[in-house]
């Protein structure tokens, strides 16, 4: 098993959850390769120190919680080579048992920084043509939810109050928080928070995938 794993292309890690701080207990060749480290340097040490200080990352948090209940978990993290440069790790970690017992976790790591950096610009540019006008039109956020709809937000419209539903409506007629305090005769600060409310119930983080969220579901105000 061990000449098959460390034949294959991609980097892979197996950790012994039973001894203390789960250490690492093998590692192949492709893991040396995205790393830099050899597979001593790498034997024994828990598989944080790829992230070096850079800790506070929800996806550390999320593998510690997978660990801690046998689960399987899939994130993407800042990691660092051997020589400190940096690259994006999108990290699959599955548990291994023995009937009832969990005797290893399996971590296969993939360097996605290339596509991660086009998501990132793609994201930029999608938020230039949300704040420009004469760029905001159906034909645009058409596009747009055909692209990103499946990675945008969770929920469901009935979690949000009438206001909250009003307010997004807008949003993804493309309304400004101060054009939408007007139509709905509120204060904008008012708006600001059914804004702050919405990103929290459908799992958004930004104008744009909040709109996208919307369209998506037909939640479009007619102006």
């Amino acid at each position: 098993m061990s000449i098959a794993i460390d034949a294959a292309d991609i980097s892979i890690v197996v950790t012994d959850p039973r001894q203390d701080d789960n250490p690492i207990i093998y590692v192949n060749q492709g893991f040396v390769d995205l790393s830099g480290y050899s597979k001593e340097e790498c034997l024994g040490r828990n598989c944080r120190f790829m992230s070096g200080d850079d800790r506070p990352q929800s996806g550390l948090q999320k593998i510690k919680e997978s660990i801690k209940n046998g689960e399987s978990s899939k994130t993407l993290l800042r990691n660092y080579r051997k020589d400190g440069s940096f690259f994006w790790n999108e990290l699959y970690v599955s548990p291994v048992y023995d009937d009832d017992e969990l005797i290893l976790f399996l971590g296969v790591q993939n360097d996605v920084s290339e596509r991660v950096k086009y998501e990132s610009n793609l994201q930029e540019a999608i938020e230039k043509t949300f704040e420009d006008p004469a760029w905001f039109t159906s034909a645009v956020m058409d596009n747009l939810i055909n692209i990103r709809s499946d990675k945008v937000g969770a929920g469901d419209i009935s979690d949000l109050t009438e206001r909250e539903r009003q307010t997004l409506s807008f949003i993804a007629a493309g309304l400004k928080n101060r054009e939408i305090a007007e139509r709905l005769d509120i204060t904008v600060n008012t708006v600001r928070n059914y804004v702050a409310n919405i990103y929290e119930k459908i799992n958004v983080h930004s104008r744009t995938d909040a709109a996208i969220w919307a369209r998506d579901r037909g939640l479009v105000a007619e102006l």
